[in-house]
């Protein structure tokens, strides 16, 4: 049960990190932001960290 469960949450993230890709690439970075931060809290280990403070940074510098 813990299995499936843990299983599923990494499909989750992917879902959460295929459709931040989406966003960045129709150029809607805040959307593609928190679509990263979901995918990031159900899997530490997705890889997003960068991309997520690269975001955060770039919307800092030039508010909307």
């Amino acid at each position: 049960m813990c299995f499936e469960r843990k299983f599923y949450g990494y499909q989750v993230a992917n879902a959460y990190r295929l459709l931040g890709d989406l966003y960045q690439q129709a150029d809607d970075k805040k959307a593609a932001l928190e679509a990263y931060k979901k995918a990031l809290e159900r899997n530490p280990k997705i890889g997003l960290k960068k991309i997520i403070a690269k975001l955060e940074k770039e919307q800092i510098d030039s508010p909307v």
